[in-house]
Parts: structure tokens; C-alpha cells; sequence
């Protein structure tokens, strides 16, 4: 039975102070009396039991088991339990705050997907406004996969990214404006993706040789990589030709250190110093180019005052030192930290190696000897790297040319996890083990956890996104 409603109705014009059966209710507004009287009733009639007819609340839920409670972006994990729902739209999974994405529920089951991002945590189930909390989920960083530039066939073709083609794109570098300058090895050129997405050709004229001069009769023979400095002068290790040649942003190309197919690794002035098979290039903060002198083992710099010497190397090995006590087996890629270190695609080494500005060389990553294996950094095994990149965490990307994959390696973590690749030669896009890479080489970060990778035997530029 319903309480009776206790009041004191003041005639209109008056603030009103009633009570009801323990609750105060301030009204200002002006009403008339049997409005008011409405109101009250009304709300008495729902705050009260027995006035009407109680809510219906529906079961608890709760979870019992998540499968598979690890995994990458996209992962699709059962949740068994009870209380859920059949209806799709009263049914809310999270990993921390994150939603993930359902696909399919009833009252003992939902079925959702983990969205790219993620973070490990506790999974929640939200069912209209009640709520479990289940197990953890382990996320996994993955990479996702996209065809940037290229057709997948060989040739020299300027035009947009999905129609353009490339032979064996070796090398990359971006400038400050957004365009990707590109090592075209097999053509001999030096190809330029704008921010548009338009390929044209920088320099070179499609066939192998050396000659200095206007960009499109310039000559380059089996240029590895490319370097932009803050002016947007385009360096470019010449590789056969053994010499590091610069294209000035008006289109003139000239020698800007070395001499064409003189062997050595004579140090000094810039026309005095010699190479033997100049492959890596990467600038620091203070505008010093570093090479990777591959055929004579060593990291060679460049200062801007034009003077060259080697940083760190001397023959062949695999061994930590300092200066040339140190010893790398065919260095490739080259990428600087933000504290100005170097880090080195020991090809041969099958390691990443770091320099410090002092030329202290320390083991990152691998064994030494050519393998496949993640896990802990220094008994991770790799196969031939020839890219290197390091992300905005001072976590490093690689790679991994002859196991065909992307790897990184977490620094604080002292862990490697393949990113994507499942180990077989192909070309397919798709997230993790499904994606297909046919000899990666250079990687180049285009901002947040973006990277292009050159897919040289592909003949294309591959965009990879980590989540």
C-alpha cells in the first residue's frame, strides 16, 4: 500500500519547501496547486515500492574463460560465461578501456575482435549497464602491411604510386617536407615519391655508368641508399662506383666524396678519402654523415667541414671494441637515435651492432651466426639484415632480409618479436604472419609507428604499421 504524502501547499506565488516521507525537495519555480500536487504524486509513485511495478533487472554476468588470452590486433578471442545476451546491441567488451569489436553473442557466449592499439589488460564485459571483469589479455605488437608504391613488376615507370614501377629499390630517406627519396638500384636512379603521391625521377638516366653534371644526365651505377640533409641536398652512396655523390635541390649532381672506382679506405679531405663499396647512410643532429662501408667493414664520417675518417671497424669479425678494436662483417643499413648513435645492420654478422659518437661498438642483437629465432636480444638469431630504424621509444626496427620478415627489438625489454613476415618469399599484404616480403631492405619511418620498407625483390615499397 502506498504511503500517504505528507504536505504543507502553499498558495501560489510562494517558494515552496515540502517534504515526503524523508525527502526535501526545494522548488522555486511557481506552479499552480494541483500541478504541483501531480508532480509530487508522481514522483512518490516511482521512488516507492509497491506503487508500481519494480524494475526487471536481467542476470549477472560472468565470465569464466577467454581463448585464446594472448594475441596480435584482430585476434578473435571467445568469451564463455553466463548473463550475456543474445542482442548484439547490449553487449560491450573492453580490453582496459579500449572496445573491442563484437561480432557474435548469446547468454553463454560473445565472440569479439582486439582492436590495433590495444594494450594488455584485464577484459571487461558490459551488458547493458552490468558488467564483468574477466581474465588478462596479453597484447602482442604486430605489424599490418599495405602496398605504398610500385606495381610488383620491374621497369622505370613515373607515375603515381599504384601504377609506377621500380627495379630492386634498395634505399630510402625522407625529407622535411614529407617526400621519400629512393635508391632505384637496378635502374640506376634516384627516384622521388611526393607527398601527392607522384614518382618522377631525380637523377639518373636508366643505365649504369658515372657522370657528374645536370641531373638527367647524371650516372650512377647501383646506387644502395639515399641521405637528405636540412637543405634538401640528396646524398647517395654509389655503390660499384665506390664514391658518395650529392644532388643539389637544383637538380646538379656532382662527387661529393671519394673518386670513382678508386678502392680504399684512405681517410682525409673529401677528394682524398676512398671507399670500398659505400652502402648505409644516416645523418646525426649535428649534420656528420655516417657510411657504411661495406666491403671494408667499417663506419666511416663525414663532418660538414668535409673532413672523412673512420668511426669504428677495421677487418672482417664480429667483435666489441672501440674505434678500429672493433670489427663488422659487411655492415649494411645504418639509422641514428636521438641521442645521436649509430645502429648498424651487421649483414654478414647477422647482428645489429650500435655505435656510440665515440666509437664504442657493442652487440644489440643476434649471435653472430645466421639463424631465425626471437626471444631474448643477445640469443635472438637473425639472417642477413639489411635495414635498420629506430621508433620514437628507442625500440629498433629490421629487416630481416633473408628470413623475409620485420623485426624489432624492445631496448628496455632486451626482447625481439617478429613484426610481420612468416618466413616464405612472397608478396601479400595482411597483418603479422599473414604478410609476405621478398627480401626486405632499408626501412624508412614516415612518422608514429610508420615505416616504408623497400621489398626489393618485389620491386616495390611496402608500407608497415606496428600496433
Amino acid at each position: 500500500m502506498c504511503q500517504t504524502i505528507p504536505g504543507n501547499f502553499e498558495r501560489p506565488g510562494m517558494a515552496r519547501q515540502v517534504t515526503i516521507t524523508g525527502y526535501n525537495m526545494n522548488h522555486v519555480e511557481l506552479l499552480p496547486r494541483r500541478t504541483l500536487r501531480s508532480q509530487i504524486l508522481n514522483v512518490m509513485l516511482f521512488l516507492m515500492p509497491g506503487c508500481v511495478d519494480e524494475r526487471i533487472e536481467g542476470p549477472v554476468p560472468m565470465i569464466d574463460t577467454i581463448q585464446p588470452a594472448t594475441g596480435i590486433q584482430s585476434t578473435v578471442i571467445s568469451i564463455q560465461g553466463s548473463g550475456f545476451s543474445n542482442n548484439i546491441n547490449d553487449v560491450g567488451v573492453y580490453l582496459k578501456d579500449a572496445p573491442a569489436d563484437v561480432i557474435l553473442c548469446d547468454p553463454h557466449t560473445i565472440l569479439a575482435r582486439i582492436p590495433p592499439g590495444a594494450t594488455s589488460g584485464y577484459v571487461r564485459v558490459v551488458i547493458e549497464d552490468r558488467e564483468a571483469t574477466g581474465p588478462e589479455f596479453v597484447y602482442q605488437e604486430s605489424g599490418a602491411a599495405a602496398d605504398f608504391a610500385g606495381t610488383g613488376f620491374e621497369g622505370l615507370e613515373d607515375k603515381d604510386t599504384a601504377t609506377s614501377r621500380f627495379s630492386f629499390p634498395w634505399g630510402a630517406a625522407r625529407d622535411t617536407q614529407g617526400n621519400i627519396y629512393v635508391a632505384d638500384r637496378g635502374n640506376h636512379v634516384i627516384r622521388k615519391i611526393d607527398t601527392e603521391g607522384n614518382v618522377s625521377t631525380v637523377a639518373g638516366t636508366g643505365q649504369p655508368g658515372y657522370q657528374d653534371g645536370p641531373a638527367v644526365s647524371a650516372r650512377f651505377n647501383d646506387p644502395v641508399d639515399v641521405a637528405v640533409d636540412a637543405s634538401g641536398n640528396v646524398f647517395v652512396s654509389d655503390f660499384f662506383n665506390t664514391c658518395i655523390r650529392k644532388i643539389t635541390p637544383a637538380g646538379e649532381v656532382s662527387t661529393y666524396a671519394g673518386l670513382a672506382g678508386a678502392i680504399g679506405n684512405a681517410n682525409g679531405t673529401l677528394s682524398t678519402a676512398r671507399f670500398f663499396g659505400p652502402a648505409g647512410l644516416t645523418f646525426d643532429s649535428g649534420g656528420n654523415l655516417f657510411v657504411a662501408d661495406y666491403f671494408n667493414h667499417r663506419i666511416r664520417k663525414i663532418t660538414p667541414a668535409g673532413m672523412v675518417s673512420t668511426l669504428a671497424g677495421s677487418t672482417a669479425g664480429c667483435v666489441n671494441g672501440t674505434g678500429g678494436s672493433a670489427q663488422f662483417n659487411a655492415p649494411v643499413g645504418l639509422a641514428t637515435d636521438a641521442a645521436d648513435n649509430i645502429y648498424v645492420a651487421d649483414g654478414f654478422n647477422h647482428s645489429i651492432r650500435k655505435v656510440t659518437a665515440a666509437g664504442v661498438v657493442t652487440r644489440v642483437a643476434g649471435t653472430c651466426m645466421a639463424g631465425f629465432n626471437d626471444g631474448p636480444s643477445l640469443s635472438a638469431s637473425f639472417d642477413t639484415p639489411l635495414g635498420v630504424e629506430v621508433d620514437e621509444n628507442g625500440d629498433i626496427i629490421v629487416s630481416d632480409s633473408n628470413n623475409n620478415r620485420i623485426r624489432k627489438i624492445y631496448s628496455e625489454l632486451n626482447l625481439v618479436v617478429t613484426m610481420a613476415g612468416n618466413g616464405t618469399a612472397g608478396s601479400a599484404n595482411g597483418i603479422g604472419n599473414d604478410v609476405m616480403l621478398s627480401g626486405p631492405a632499408d626501412l624508412v619511418r614516415v612518422g608514429g609507428n610508420e615505416f616504408l620498407i623497400l621489398d626489393i625483390n618485389n620491386h616495390k615499397l611496402r608500407r608497415i604499421t606496428i600496433d
